[in-house]
């Protein structure tokens, strides 16, 4: 089957026309979201608007890298997805250090595996200890959570 994969970029605000920018849906879309840096209150509505006709029209819908602004607009509010599937977000990470901030493509589709990748790792620019910059209760509050899976955040070593 054809797949539409879009890659979106800017902010999304009163601006935005999905209608015209991607044009009309196809069967099976993926919509990398790694490029929105930002959510507006009045860009909800026309994304809403051109997900949900997507999910009206029996389509597939499944969106990747979501940047940390699309993540925590999909926290706050649960339709956002339109009946999309997420299936990573950039996850942010930053470095002290150097004050490096970088995101790492972290999948959604196994939440027992979500823990140790939120684990420290080493900045690509000075090689010392970046974190996950988040609290990882609350940035991953979209998904579903069995009780016993809840994330927690990861325990920073001691100096």
């Amino acid at each position: 089957p054809f797949i539409l994969e879009i890659s979106l970029i800017g902010e999304l605000d009163e601006n935005v026309n999905l209608f015209v920018t991607i044009g009309h849906p196809k069967p099976n879309m993926i919509v990398n979201c790694r490029g929105i840096s930002r959510v507006a209150s009045a860009g909800i509505s026309p994304w809403m608007s051109y997900f949900t006709f997507v999910k009206s029209q029996g389509f597939v819908l499944q969106f990747v890298e979501c940047s940390p602004a699309v993540t925590n607009t999909f926290s706050m509010l649960k339709s956002f997805s339109c009946g999309g599937e997420v299936l990573s977000v950039a996850a942010p990470f930053r470095c002290d250090s150097c004050d490096f901030d970088f995101g790492i493509v972290v999948p959604t589709t196994d939440i027992t595996k979500l823990q140790q990748l939120l684990e420290p790792r080493v900045c690509g620019r000075c090689t010392k200890r970046a974190v996950f910059d988040e609290i990882a209760a609350e940035f991953f509050q979209f998904m579903t959570f069995e009780s016993s899976k809840v994330i927690s955040q990861p325990k920073s070593p001691s100096p």
